[in-house]
């Protein structure tokens, strides 16, 4: 019983009694607020006032970083999903309303943990989404890549190369994005591997060494 105690006021203090403040939201607000899109904007045909309307409309709300959701690695076909058609005229249209906005094409990679077939120590997995990517930021002009891999477990050195192949292809002028796990709650110092648990701090600070930016997805997959 007092083992079973013990492990329950740790589950409480990582889990449900974490340190928390009062501060409003403005507090931590520094002007530079991220904001997602769903594939509308690239897959389909919008009026050019649209795309000049949403630029300035997250303008004056203080966005600096824009997420477009623009593909995913589809399971059933091995490939990404054709659904940027009209990427380059939204980007043309958008930047030249609000050209201190950055854009970047979110890429969801479907790991094996979620059904999906990204295994990131497949190279040639691995080379699908680099060349993805390369394409979308050298060729349709977005800013940058924001991978989203659901979801890589602690220490899995295959996401450490997949953003070093990132980089060397997209070059160093663009953003390298990543939609990263949570630290894990309890004991963060350790690893305790596998998916959905979280990641190490050791992990965190290694992942982090190899990208401009870091979205924390805090929700539960």
């Amino acid at each position: 019983m007092i083992v079973l105690g013990c492990v329950l006021l740790v589950f409480l203090r990582g889990c449900a009694l974490r340190p928390a403040s009062r501060y409003l939201g403005s507090h931590f607000n520094h002007g530079k607020n991220g904001m997602w899109l769903g594939v509308e904007w690239v897959n389909e045909p919008h009026a050019d006032a649209e795309f000049v309307g949403l630029a300035n409309d997250l303008a004056r709300r203080q966005i600096r970083y824009v997420f477009v959701y623009t593909s995913h690695l589809r399971t059933d076909t091995g490939a990404f999903n054709n659904s940027y058609a009209h990427a380059a005229e939204f980007l043309h249209s958008f930047k030249k309303a609000q050209p201190s906005l950055k854009v970047l094409a979110w890429l969801g990679l479907p790991m094996p943990s979620l059904g999906g077939i990204v295994n990131l120590a497949d190279a040639a997995i691995r080379q699908q989404i680099v060349t993805l990517s390369t394409y979308l930021v050298k060729t349709v002009g977005f800013d940058g890549i924001q991978l989203d891999p659901e979801t890589v477990a602690d220490g899995d050195q295959g996401l450490v190369k997949l953003l070093d192949e990132s980089r060397s292809a997209i070059g160093s002028g663009k953003l390298l994005s990543l939609a990263a796990e949570k630290i894990q709650p309890l004991f963060p110092d350790q690893s305790i591997g596998g998916p959905f648990v979280g990641w190490s701090n050791t992990y965190y600070r290694q992942i982090a060494g190899h990208l401009d930016q870091i979205a924390v997805m805090t929700y539960a997959p």
